[in-house]
């Protein structure tokens, strides 16, 4: 278990032992509240470190140690939340928010790898570099909070500026990885800093003269708009929505809009989807961390046909996704929990908690036996 030494450090010292601290332990999170010692989350568990509470004070300087100004955006944001990211010299990125509860300030750091891992490194899929070198269409990352979407989509973009030369444009908020120009021209632009919004920023994006834009999330009908349109224009498109599975995004995406447009919107987005990768992060049998079971669709005639039927029920979809299994390299959860089985990285109880249906799995996994 990770543990500080018990201190009065605060501020900048206390900071940068937190700091160094988590690059030492596989943290992903770290939790400032007054009235507490500090949290790392580790394998997606909460550790209290063994460290002296936090005063107000302390809240304060550590808030203006990762943002000098932070009073003053303090004094021009009524919203009393505030996000954005950091960079430690030799510690790597922290994205940051900081908000406020119980009348006093808290904040929550998610650690940024300094290093964008590779499609091997996070056990991806090989459809992931298929879907990759899409040159036009939609590609929605989707998953809980902390399943690793921004990583992936990171790898992706970082896979693509190393091996095309494209105009790579995110917007972000904040930026989490720095992707630096390699064979591509990378442009990363942050929502509060150099862009109002996710919505203006697409549009902004458009004439841009992009190859791939990655809007960090989709919240809105407005904003899916946007990104449909720009797919239609011949961009690939590259977002997150916050939906556990492949069928709950359709879903989403569809009930985003009102009823008199969701017509229309079936027809755009089965034109315009190209896939969808849906994640979830599970922990390991041997208890060294989490592993990533992935769900894949990449869209076929078939596929298209499902999304554009009102009617069309998540089983046609599952049923459409497993048919295209070896032609297309797609695959639901469950194929992906056999296989993490398989190579002895989880439990059985793991792997059936994480299926839709845990009777369904059981009956399905004996029949690959």
């Amino acid at each position: 278990m990770a543990q500080t030494q018990k201190a009065q450090n605060t501020g900048p010292e206390l900071l940068q032992k937190v700091f160094a601290g988590a690059h030492k332990f596989p943290v992903s999170d770290i939790h400032f509240k007054v009235g507490e010692a500090p949290f790392y989350r580790i394998y997606g568990e909460l550790k209290r470190l063994n460290s002296s509470p936090l005063s107000s004070e302390d809240l304060s300087v550590i808030a203006k140690t990762l943002r000098p100004d932070f009073e003053q955006i303090q004094r021009e944001n009524s919203r009393k939340q505030w996000d954005f990211s950091v960079a430690s010299k030799g510690l790597g990125r922290f994205r940051v928010s900081i908000f406020r509860q119980k009348d006093t300030i808290a904040m929550v750091l998610r650690v940024i790898p300094i290093e964008i891992p590779s499609f091997t490194q996070l056990r991806l899929p090989l459809a992931i570099k298929r879907i990759a070198n899409f040159d036009r269409g939609l590609l929605l990352v989707t998953g809980s909070t902390g399943m690793g979407k921004s990583t992936t989509i990171a790898s992706m973009l970082d896979f693509v500026n190393k091996t095309w030369c494209k105009h790579i444009l995110t917007i972000e908020d904040p930026i989490e990885f720095v992707i630096l120009s390699d064979k591509s021209s990378v442009s990363q632009r942050e929502i509060g800093r150099d862009v109002e919004d996710f919505h203006s920023g697409l549009w902004a994006a458009m004439r841009q003269d992009p190859d791939i834009i990655f809007i960090g999330e989709i919240r809105d009908a407005k904003t899916m708009d946007v990104a449909i349109q720009a797919a239609e224009t011949g961009h690939f498109v590259v977002s997150t929505v916050h939906t556990p599975d492949i069928t709950r995004t359709i879903s989403r995406v569809i009930s985003l809009f009102p009823s008199e447009d969701q017509h229309m919107i079936r027809t755009r987005l089965a034109e315009n989807l190209k896939a969808i990768v849906s994640q979830n992060l599970l922990p390991r049998k041997d208890q060294a961390g989490r592993v990533l079971a992935t769900e894949i669709l990449i869209t076929n005639y078939s596929i298209q046909e499902c999304i554009r039927d009102p009617d069309g029920t998540p089983q046609d979809l599952l049923r459409h996704i497993e048919n295209g299994m070896d032609e297309y390299q797609m695959q639901t959860f469950e194929h992906d929990l056999i296989s993490l089985l398989k190579e002895g990285l989880i439990t059985m109880d793991v792997a059936k908690g994480a299926a839709r249906s845990p009777s369904d799995f059981a009956k399905s996994l004996d029949l690959t036996r």
